[in-house]
């Protein structure tokens, strides 16, 4: 949750690569979380997407330990 904040908080700034959001994931993401994925997608179309724009859905999946958590957020 609290690297997909940060990438709203990026994208509410003009930020929309993605490359760059995912960036940012990983960097907020502690030692001991091992990122699985990280894809945008468009909300309507669910076609991926390399720019953030209205309703963009960021969604992540990492793994703690042998937990697996998964979460989204719409963006833009």
């Amino acid at each position: 949750y609290k690297s997909l904040k940060a990438v709203e908080n990026l994208v509410k700034q003009g930020i929309t690569d993605t490359s760059i959001l995912t960036d940012t994931v990983i960097s907020t993401l502690d030692k001991d979380i091992e990122l699985e994925y990280i894809e945008y997608r468009d909300f309507e179309t669910f076609k991926k997407t390399d720019k953030v724009s209205k309703n963009t859905l960021t969604a992540i999946a990492v793994r703690v330990g042998k937990t697996r958590l998964i979460d989204n957020i719409i963006l833009g």
